[in-house]
């Protein structure tokens, strides 16, 4: 009975081992935006909603551009809501993600070691922009910020 004991306790602490070695990584460190669940509003068995990584994070992701002039309208809600310049701005113009859920953040950062000598946000969905569109001449290392109000389908400069 003692070996059989200590044969059963073996051959436990075996599977446990190989199961912590060959365990794999549960989660994903490069999720990009578009990931989505169901999530029950109404509690369960009522109504659900479908939403996606990008909303639950208040962001999606950083996207960085050597433009210094032009129309920047890449952006969308699944690919970036931090844009890093990584050539000063001369005049670039950088449009605003369209379809913003509410809460949603936009960042635009000056990564370079000089000051941005112009930079304007807009929009293209219908939305408007309250407070300054330019960034003017911005930092070296500063960056500027808007926050989407659903309500009034506004952005709001932050900072």
């Amino acid at each position: 009975m003692t070996k059989l004991r200590t044969l059963l306790v073996g051959a436990v602490l075996a599977l446990a081992l190989t199961c912590g070695v060959l365990a794999q990584q549960l989660t994903s460190r490069t999720l990009t935006g578009v990931e989505s669940w169901s999530i029950a509003t109404g509690g369960p068995g009522g109504p659900s909603i479908f939403t996606n990584i990008a909303e639950v994070r208040n962001a999606t992701g950083v996207v960085t551009t050597a433009l210094t002039t032009g129309t920047l309208s890449t952006l969308t809600n699944t690919t970036a809501s931090t844009l890093i310049s990584t050539v000063a701005s001369v005049s670039l113009t950088v449009n605003l993600p369209v379809t913003p859920w509410d809460g949603e953040i936009f960042e635009w950062c000056n990564g370079t070691a000089g000051a941005f000598t112009a930079g304007t946000v807009a929009v293209t969905d219908g939305s408007t922009i309250v407070g300054s569109t330019a960034t003017g001449a911005l930092a070296a290392s500063a960056s500027v910020e808007y926050r989407y109000v659903l309500s009034t389908n506004s952005w709001y400069k932050v900072r």
